[in-house]
C-alpha cells in the first residue's frame, strides 16, 4: 500500500495518524443523513390505504370516519380542515415535498384536484380501510378494491392528458406507497373482535399478508414499479388502545404489539418474495413499527413530552367525530406525538418521515464548495504561492462511510426502489472517486480515502474503490491517493 509521506515525516506523525485513524473508525459507525441521488426522478407520489394517508377521500362518504371539521387542520394552510387526520400536513405531503415534487398531495376524489395533480400524484386512501375486506365494510369507507377501481380510472384520465407513452413513463417511475393493516388489527381483530370468531392470530396475519400481496400484484399489473409497503405500527401503544386494553395505568398493550410484530414478519416475507418474483419492479418493506416505538420509548430525544395521549380533548379516546369543534386541544401540540387517540401530529409525522427519507446535513458537493471558499480565503491572506504550497502539503482524509450501505441502503427503503445492491455500491464508489479527483484538481496531493466495510459491505467494495481511485489519472495514482481499510 502506498504511503502519503516520506518515511521521516510519517514516523514523526505516527501518533497523530494513529489517533486520526481511531477517530475515523468511530465515525464509521455514526449516523449519516442522505437523500436519493440526483439522477433519480420521481414524477409522482401515489398512495393507497387508510387514514394515515387519506387526504380527504372520506369527506363526502356517509361514514363517521371523517375529519373535515375543526380542530383538525388547525395548523394546515389557513387553519382549514381538509379531511387529513392530523393538525397539519400528513405523510403524503411531507414525502412529496422532500422529493421535490410538490408541497401538497390531494385526494383523488377532491373536487379541487387539478390536471397537474394527476401528473404529480394523488391519494386514493380512505380512513378506516384495511387489507381485510370486512374492515372497510364495518365503517362504510372505501375498500382497497374500490381504491384499485379509482386507480384504473385515474390511468384513463392520465392517458387523456399526456398520451399512452408518457402515462407509462409516469406510472413506471412514480413512487407508490401502501399504508394499511392498522385498522384490521386494532379494530376488526382486537377491539370489535369480529375476526377472532373465525381466525386465530397467525391465521389472521396470513390473511392480511396475502391480501397485501394480492393488492401489490394488482397495481403492478397496472404499471406500478416502485412500491413501498408500510408495516403495522406498535398498535398496542396507540393512545386509544392503551385506554381500551392497557389497564388503569394505560400501558402499552403487549399482546397487541406482538400481533402487529407477527403480521409484520409475514408481510416482510411476502414483500421479499414479490420483489424477487416481479423482476421489473422494486418492492420494499418499510418498517414503521420500530421507528415509532423508539420515539415512544425515548420521547425527549425527539423533543417530545407526551406520547401516551393525543392533543385533542382528553387524548385518550377522541378520534374522528369525537374530536370536533367543541373539543379543547392542548396548548402546544409540538410536544405531543399524537394529535388524536390514533393519529400523529404533524410533528410526529415529520419525525417518522425523516427516518424514511433522510436528507443531507452537508453534502459532499456542499463540502467541496466550502473548501473552495477556504482556498480563496487563503489566497487572499497568504498569496497564491504560499497557498499552493499549503494546499499541496496538507493531509486530506475522505471517509467512504459505511452509512451509505448500512443506513441509506438497508435501513432507508427508498433507495432500494431504484437500485439493486451492486448498482448502489457502484454509485457510491463513483461518487467517492469523483470527489477525490475534484480535490486533486483543486491542488490536493496527499489524499487518504478511508473505507469502512462492515459485514454487509465487504472488502470486495474496498478493493473496487481502490482500483477506481488509482485509475482516475496517472498523476492521482502516482502521487495523491491511498486507501486505508477500517473494519
Amino acid at each position: 500500500m502506498k504511503t502519503l509521506f516520506h518515511k521521516p515525516y510519517w514516523a514523526s506523525n505516527a501518533l497523530v495518524l494513529s489517533l486520526l485513524s481511531l477517530l475515523l473508525s468511530l465515525l464509521c459507525t455514526g449516523e449519516a443523513l442522505v437523500k436519493l441521488p440526483e439522477n433519480v426522478t420521481v414524477p409522482a407520489v401515489i398512495l393507497f390505504g387508510d387514514s394515515i394517508v387519506d387526504q380527504g377521500a372520506n369527506n363526502n362518504l356517509r361514514t363517521l370516519i371523517k375529519c373535515n371539521f375543526a380542530p383538525y387542520g388547525q395548523d394546515f394552510k389557513g387553519g382549514v380542515p381538509t379531511g387529513r387526520f392530523s393538525n397539519g400536513k400528513t405523510p403524503p405531503d411531507l414525502i412529496a415535498e422532500e422529493l421535490g415534487i410538490k408541497e401538497l398531495v390531494p385526494a383523488y376524489l377532491d373536487s379541487n384536484t387539478k390536471e397537474e395533480d394527476l401528473r404529480t400524484g394523488v391519494s386514493f386512501a380512505s380512513g378506516g380501510s384495511g387489507y381485510d375486506p370486512q374492515t372497510p365494510k364495518l365503517v362504510s369507507v372505501l375498500s382497497l378494491a374500490d381504491q384499485l377501481k379509482m386507480f384504473n380510472e385515474y390511468i384513463g384520465k392520465l392517458k387523456g392528458l399526456v398520451g399512452e407513452e408518457e402515462t407509462s413513463n409516469i406510472l413506471a417511475n412514480s413512487l407508490y406507497l401502501v399504508v394499511s393493516g392498522n385498522n384490521d388489527l386494532a379494530n376488526t381483530y382486537y377491539t370489535i373482535g369480529l375476526r377472532r370468531l373465525q381466525y386465530d392470530l397467525p391465521s389472521y396475519a396470513d390473511l392480511m399478508a396475502a391480501s397485501a400481496s394480492n393488492f401489490i400484484q394488482e397495481i403492478y399489473k397496472l404499471g406500478a414499479r416502485r412500491i413501498g409497503v408500510f408495516s403495522a405500527p406498535p398498535i398496542g401503544c396507540l393512545p386509544a388502545q392503551r385506554t381500551l386494553a392497557g389497564g388503569a395505568l394505560r400501558v402499552c398493550v403487549e399482546d397487541h404489539n406482538q400481533g402487529a410484530h407477527m403480521y409484520n414478519m409475514k408481510l416482510s416475507s411476502e414483500i421479499d418474495s414479490l420483489d424477487n418474483s416481479l423482476s421489473q419492479a422494486k418492492i420494499v418493506y418499510i418498517d414503521i413499527y420500530n421507528s415509532l416505538l423508539d420515539i415512544i420509548k425515548n420521547p425527549q430525544s425527539y423533543g417530545l413530552d407526551v406520547v401516551d395521549r393525543g392533543c385533542c380533548g382528553s387524548g385518550i379516546v377522541e378520534v374522528a367525530i369525537l374530536c370536533n369543534h367543541a373539543t379543547p386541544t392542548c396548548l402546544d401540540n409540538s410536544k405531543y406525538l399524537f394529535w388524536d387517540s390514533f393519529h400523529p401530529t404533524e410533528k410526529g409525522y415529520r419525525l417518522l418521515v425523516g427516518q424514511i427519507i433522510p436528507k443531507y446535513v452537508t453534502s459532499l458537493s456542499d463540502q467541496l464548495d466550502l473548501y473552495k471558499e477556504h482556498v480563496a480565503k487563503l489566497n487572499s491572506s497568504l498569496g497564491e504561492d504560499i497557498t499552493s504550497t499549503v494546499v499541496s502539503n496538507n493531509l486530506y482524509i475522505v471517509v467512504a462511510r459505511s452509512n451509505d450501505i448500512t443506513n441509506t441502503y438497508f435501513n432507508n427503503p427508498l433507495p432500494r426502489l431504484h437500485f439493486d445492491f451492486s448498482s448502489y455500491t457502484d454509485l457510491m464508489l463513483d461518487s467517492a472517486s469523483a470527489f477525490a479527483q475534484a480535490l486533486y484538481n483543486l491542488g490536493a496531493r496527499r489524499i487518504g480515502v478511508l473505507v469502512c466495510h462492515p459485514k454487509n459491505f465487504g472488502k470486495r467494495s474496498a478493493k473496487k474503490l481502490r482500483r477506481k481511485l488509482q485509475s482516475t489519472s496517472t498523476a492521482v495514482q502516482q502521487e495523491a491517493v491511498c486507501t486505508v481499510e477500517l473494519s
